[in-house]
C-alpha cells in the first residue's frame, strides 16, 4: 500500500460506518461526522484501512475501551487483531471475535513471531518516550510495507518533539483524521534498521 492510498482511505473517511459500529464511535467517542475540527474521525480510517488491506495481523496498544480495536477487526473479520493496555476498561459492546484483548504494558513484548504484524497502532502514554520505545520494541516484528500509525501526535509539546524528530524506517507523514490531535503515518521500509 502506498502513500497514495492511504490518503485515500483517509478522504474517504469521511463516510458513516455500519450501522452498529458508527453508533458505537458516535456514542462512545463523540467521533461523529459533526465533531468540530474532526471532519473524518480515525475510527473511520482505521475500519477502511482494515477493509482495503486485509491484515492478517494487526497490533493496537492502548486500548482504552476498545473502539479503536472493534474498527479494526470490524474492517476485515478474517483477520486477527491483538489490543494491549495495562488497564482494563473495554466496553463490553466493543468486544469483537477475532481481537485478543491483553492486560499488560505495552513495552512487554507479546508472543508474536518476526515480521508478522501487518498494521501497527500506537495510542498509550503521550510523552514521546513511549512511542519511540514501542516502535523500537516492535519494528522487528512489523512486515515490510507495513502501516504504522502513531495518535495525538500534536497533542503535547513532548509528542511533538516526538514526531517532528522521529526517523522511522520508513516514509513518514501525516493524515487529517484527527482534527489537531494529529495523526501520524510510517509506511515500513525493507531497509535494515
Amino acid at each position: 500500500m502506498t502513500r497514495k492510498d492511504i490518503e485515500r482511505i483517509a478522504i474517504e473517511s469521511n463516510k458513516l460506518l455500519p450501522v452498529e459500529l458508527e453508533a458505537l464511535v458516535s456514542r462512545e467517542e463523540d467521533a461523529s461526522l459533526r465533531s468540530p475540527g474532526t471532519a473524518a474521525h480515525y475510527y473511520r480510517f482505521l475500519y477502511l484501512l482494515t477493509k482495503e488491506l486485509k491484515p492478517s495481523l494487526s497490533v493496537e496498544l492502548g486500548t482504552h475501551t476498545g473502539i479503536s480495536a472493534a474498527c479494526l477487526a470490524e474492517g476485515y473479520p478474517e483477520g486477527c487483531v491483538i489490543t494491549v493496555d495495562c488497564i482494563q476498561r473495554v466496553l463490553d459492546i466493543s468486544r469483537r471475535p477475532n481481537v485478543e484483548y491483553f492486560h499488560q504494558d505495552s513495552l512487554k513484548l507479546l508472543n508474536i513471531a518476526e515480521k508478522s504484524i501487518d498494521v501497527f497502532f500506537s495510542d498509550t502514554y503521550h510523552d514521546g518516550i513511549k512511542p519511540k520505545q514501542e516502535y523500537e520494541l516492535y519494528l522487528p516484528y512489523i512486515k515490510e510495507g507495513g502501516i504504522l500509525m502513531f495518535d495525538d501526535i500534536s497533542l503535547l509539546p513532548e509528542m511533538k518533539v516526538f514526531w517532528e524528530n522521529f526517523k522511522p524506517q520508513g516514509e513518514k507523514f501525516e493524515l487529517p483524521v484527527h482534527g489537531w490531535a494529529g495523526f501520524g503515518i510510517v509506511i515500513k521500509d525493507g531497509a535494515c534498521s
